[in-house]
């Protein structure tokens, strides 16, 4: 019996061990700072769902499944969302998916395969929403955003900005060990990152837009880095509002990655059409052809001698005489 207890306590105390981090947080967060940056292609898989406050009006949930290549050069994804809104008065629910490829940061090609609003909205008519349906458009520069996958830059933020809330030891994820923490926003390595990134683009970093968005919102998450390889499994984040009473938006997502540096080869699409916003306006109703065939045969019926003092005859120019 003694022997039974004496391998059982051994036992807990392995797994005990197994379990507690073997590197501190800060050590952690550097290395997958560095792996972030070495980062040449990945699968990441992210749910979650955008909420307005303080009424609820709009709710949307959302999907998204894509690969990025290249260092997020190139990242293609599948978007499928569902949910509902109100503009004045009226309800809607909406439910639609979509396509989006990305190219080196300067082209943009979009599918939208599916889009139904309920009831129809006066902004989004179905007949409008039909000629835009099913097929590649290549989306202006001018009109393009960024910020739509998370690239490399972005996954480096995630390592550099945060502080560790709680250390929760490492567990296992997807048959890997990873290191499990609690997360919060680093106001100031937040400011100072965003300060650097403006100044590698060549940009200007406004300041003001900073401070009025880090006095608007709260962020806690939770983040799990990969034991041996140091590159992020998975994200989840929450953002609030500080005040609630005015018109704001709460945000969730989860993000997990997969196929690290052994993703599937992307490529944009080869047939698509250039995208022009006036696709949406109505179009015109057609001309009655028959119209101008009666017009026409009245004015061949029309003698010329019948012309009345009122009619204005425009006598065909004279060339300029020779000098």
């Amino acid at each position: 019996m003694r022997r039974l207890f004496l391998c059982g306590s051994a036992l807990i105390t392995l797994a005990s061990c197994a379990s507690q981090s073997l590197l501190p947080p800060e050590e952690v967060l550097k290395r997958a700072s560095a792996k972030t940056q070495e980062l040449e292609s990945t699968r990441y898989r992210a749910e979650g769902q955008i909420s307005s406050l303080p009424q609820s009006d709009a709710v949307l949930h959302f999907l998204v499944e894509g690969i990025l290549q290249n260092r997020g050069a190139q990242s293609s994804l599948t978007l499928a969302a569902d949910g509902s809104f109100s503009d004045g008065k009226d309800s809607y629910d909406i439910q639609g998916t979509l396509e989006l490829f990305l190219a080196f940061g300067s082209e943009t090609y979009l599918k939208l395969s599916s889009l139904t609003v309920d009831p129809e909205h006066p902004m989004l008519k179905k007949a409008a929403l039909d000629r835009f349906l099913g097929a590649w458009w290549k989306i202006p520069e001018d009109a393009q955003t960024s910020g739509v996958t998370p690239d490399p830059s972005l996954l480096q933020a995630q390592s550099k900005v945060i502080t560790v809330v709680e250390d929760k030891g490492i567990v296992t994820m997807a048959g890997r060990r990873a290191y499990h923490y609690r997360v919060a926003i680093d106001r100031e390595k937040l400011r100072a990152y965003l300060e650097k990134v403006s100044e590698e683009r060549g940009e200007e970093y406004d300041q003001s837009k900073t401070e009025e968005m880090l006095a608007a919102y709260s962020a806690d998450g939770e983040i799990w880095i990969d034991a041996e390889t140091f590159h992020i499994q998975r994200l989840s984040w929450r953002i609030d509002p500080l005040d609630q009473t005015g018109k704001a938006y709460a945000i969730r997502f989860d993000v997990t990655f997969s196929d690290t540096n052994a993703a599937l080869e992307i490529s944009p699409p080869v047939d698509f059409e250039l995208f022009s916003p006036l696709m949406f306006l109505p179009t015109p109703a057609p001309s009655d052809p028959d119209a101008f065939s009666e017009l026409d045969e009245e004015l061949k019926e029309t003698p010329m001698d019948n012309a009345d003092e009122t009619d204005v005859w425009l006598a065909p120019s004279e060339p300029p005489p020779n000098d």
